[in-house]
């Protein structure tokens, strides 16, 4: 009983220390994001929206690539077709600021 309860607790805290560096990371994102609208690097629009969506395209792709569903790609060009992927969306964010 006495380990299930240390056991639950130190995976609280885990839980509580990755929700923290999420956030930490989500509102660097987000400053730099309403930052860059600022400056006019990004289209205005709702920066939590912006922000979102600029975590979740990186995330996606290097969830692609540790699930190991990039295989299709050869190793040797993954560098430059990740780099392909992120400029793609950019220029779509910012073609659209014309």
């Amino acid at each position: 009983m006495a380990k299930e309860i240390i056991t639950e607790d130190v995976k609280k805290i885990r839980q509580e220390k990755a929700r923290d560096i999420g956030q930490r990371s989500y509102e660097f994102l987000r400053h730099n994001v309403d930052e860059c609208m600022k400056a006019g690097v990004l289209p205005k629009t709702n920066p939590d929206a912006a922000a979102l969506s600029l975590w979740a395209h990186v995330h996606g792709i290097a969830s692609l690539i540790i699930r190991g569903r990039c295989i299709m790609f050869p190793e040797e060009h993954m560098d430059s077709i990740i780099k392909g992927a992120l400029d793609f969306s950019m220029k779509n964010v910012l073609g659209n600021m014309t």
